[in-house]
């Protein structure tokens, strides 16, 4: 398990890492908590990308796309993860 934290103080939520002894298949499913802070932060990049980028402001564009790029991909496998192996969820 691995748990996510702001500034070693605020949770933003943990992943969990199953791997079966059988098939030796390996998954990793979010918290819920973790999902919902994922959703909220793809929702403020995707309203704030656009602004930094009609202004001009290419460094802060490009990291807010690549943040968003990120959230996308982990929410993503993680759905893919939970419809694949529907007796973990949580």
């Amino acid at each position: 398990m691995r748990r996510w934290r702001l500034n070693l103080v605020i949770p933003l939520g943990s992943t969990v890492h199953y791997r079966c002894q059988s098939c030796k298949s390996e998954v990793s499913l979010r918290t819920s908590w973790h999902i919902l802070i994922l959703v909220l932060g793809f929702a403020v990049l995707a309203y704030v990308l656009p602004q930094t980028i009609s202004r001009g402001e290419a460094f802060t564009s490009s990291v807010g796309f690549a943040a968003l790029i990120y959230i996308g991909y982990a929410l993503v496998t993680d759905v893919l993860d939970r419809r694949r192996n529907p007796k973990w969820h949580e």
